[in-house]
């Protein structure tokens, strides 16, 4: 029997690899027929033998009759659809659960091995056969597990992408209003967004590979399968990028067809509505009409834009929401036709003064802005660190704009050179020298800006010096105040010399603040005068502190001579 198997599946080879060893289809039908009918005669001939043996060897070979019919059962259906692929996790789960049992088996044959009571009574090539068999079974077990666990993740894999390519399809149409277009865009979000398909499918590729890997390595399989395994695994990435191609197509198209419609709707109705409201405007003398119908370029370039859109909606929606369109567009245009016959020669003169007006709010609004930075600029007040701080704050926004405001500029200077042609020789001679201010003012503003934000940043280092200084100085002062209010002429000698060593102690440092304070002065006029000449920095507060701090200073160094004097005699 087993001579004979081999010499079928060499035939069986043959034939599938299409040989040049002809053997016809009919024949190989029938060997295939009557081999098959004969392998079933010889599993149930050894079932038979097996029944008929002692316990425990009658059921492992119940056991291996039925691991026998498992591992045949190839049973699967075409078709790599869902449905397949649940009857292949069925099939899978079914394998598992059953050859989970197989060490109990190999252990209950082993057991019945060691028992001398059978010895005598059953053949040894009948034991030896069952041995075999087992052994062989553990084999074919783990390869039809494999090529199960195989097989399921490709039928998911072609599941998955055929349902993809179904959603593809079912988007891919001709399109009905902008409330069913939005309906599939959501549908479009909800099925790639929420189910998260790109990332799913990379996942289950991933895995497919894995599993591709181990049935190559424990599958048994020959070069020919694969190789078909490999182009597969190639097909499925090459097909699956044309997918994704497609689905982010759609996406873009939804998208653009949305934008599409309510771009025709905003339009449509404001050309209807300044259609209806200017057409009793045509009735007004040549003036008022010139006024009324100087945007007329603007509506035109709005009708335009309106043909696009109605042209695309057309080609991409249904015939009957097409039809509607066409309509819609039809009465739209004789309305617009008729009224722009009548007006067209207003829009050139209604160009130019668009161009005049946007002019004029072009410069009032550098001019504002040019006037309000040269009034930070020219009000610097140095009293304290933080208005210092804040005033470079202040000027670090204005060199922030700037650059804005030089391409306003530069935005004015094309608005003139358009209007040149149409301007008489006064006005472009006044405009010419307004602009030429303007650019002035704007290049002396940025070297202002720039120079007194470093000149600031030096002062505010030497203010902040000051600051500390002066407040120490201060608090001395106010502490030497205090303490000459506590003094008394009353009391015994011993109390006044008390009072006149503590005095004498107190003031011992005198020297020193005084050091410190005409140091400070030194530094305040070194600031001064390097302050002297710069432009919109006012100096004018900047030594009241000083001023004042002096005077208290020999206030208080008068009065603790005058007590010093007083409490000697």
């Amino acid at each position: 029997m087993n001579a004979k198997a081999v010499i079928f599946h060499k035939l069986a080879r043959l034939v599938d690899n299409k040989s040049s060893i002809s053997i016809a289809s009919e024949s190989w039908r029938e060997i295939d027929i009557l081999w098959k009918k004969l392998e079933a005669q010889m599993k149930y001939w050894l079932w038979l033998l097996d029944s008929r043996l002692p316990p425990p060897f009658c059921q492992v070979g119940e056991w291996l009759y039925r691991a026998d019919i498992i591992l045949n059962d190839y049973d699967i259906p075409p078709a790599m659809n869902e449905e397949t692929a649940t009857i292949i996790s069925r099939k899978l789960e079914e394998h598992k659960a059953f050859f989970a049992d197989l060490v109990t088996v190999e252990n209950q044959f082993m057991t019945g091995l060691n028992q001398k009571d059978y010895q005598g009574f059953i053949p040894q090539q009948q034991l030896d056969n069952m041995g075999k068999r087992l052994r062989d079974v553990a084999t074919r077990a783990a390869i039809r597990r494999i090529r199960l666990k195989f097989l399921e993740h490709k039928c998911c894999l072609i599941a998955f992408m055929e349902l993809t390519e179904n959603k593809v399809r079912s988007w891919t149409v001709k399109y009905g209003t902008e409330q069913r277009v939005q309906q599939l865009l959501d549908q479009y979000n909800n099925f790639v967004s929420k189910n998260k398909i790109f990332q799913e499918f990379n996942k289950a590729f991933i895995d497919m590979q894995h599993v591709i890997e181990e049935y190559k390595r424990d599958g048994n399989i020959d070069q020919k399968e694969s190789v078909q395994v490999d182009r597969f695994i190639k097909d499925t990435a090459d097909r699956w990028k044309g997918v994704c191609m497609e689905l982010k197509c759609v996406q873009s198209m939804l998208e653009e067809l949305i934008s599409f419609w309510r771009r025709w709707n905003t339009l449509s109705r404001e050309l209807e509505d300044w259609i209806t409201v200017s057409e009793p405007k045509l009735a007004l003398d040549e003036e008022a009409r010139m006024e009324y119908f100087q945007d007329i370029g603007i509506w035109k370039n709005k009708y335009q834009l309106l043909s696009e859109t109605v042209s695309f909606l057309i080609s991409t929606s249904e015939d009957q929401i097409g039809q509607q369109l066409k309509e819609k567009y039809r009465i739209l245009t004789n309305r617009w036709e008729a009224l722009f016959a009548n007006t067209k020669q207003y829009m050139e003169a209604g160009q130019m003064l668009r161009q005049r007006k946007e002019y004029r709010h072009c410069m009032e609004r550098l001019q504002a802005w040019l006037s309000k930075s040269e009034g930070t600029l020219g009000n610097c007040y140095l009293d304290s660190t933080e208005k210092i701080k804040a005033h470079i704050q202040d000027l670090q926004g204005i060199l922030n704009e700037i650059g804005d405001y030089e391409e306003l500029f530069k935005t004015i200077s094309r608005l003139f050179q358009n209007l040149i042609q149409d301007l008489s020789r006064d006005e472009v001679e006044r405009m010419m020298n307004t602009l030429k201010g303007e650019k002035e003012r704007i290049v002396k503003l940025r070297a202002r800006v720039g120079q007194q934000i470093q000149l600031l940043h030096q002062v505010v280092v030497q203010q902040q010096s000051l600051e500390e200084s002066q407040k120490e100085i201060t608090s001395w002062l106010e502490n030497a105040e205090e303490f000459l209010e506590s003094l008394s002429l009353k009391g015994n000698k011993e109390s006044l010399q008390l009072n006149l060593d503590r005095h004498k102690s107190f003031f011992s440092r005198t020297l020193y603040y005084k050091s410190m304070l005409e140091s400070k002065n030194k530094a305040l006029a070194s600031m001064l005068a390097s302050l002297k000449n710069a432009e919109g920095i006012n100096p004018r507060d900047f030594g009241k502190k000083m001023i004042e701090l002096n005077d208290q200073f020999n206030s208080v160094c008068h009065k603790a001579s005058s007590w010093e004097q007083k409490l000697n005699e």
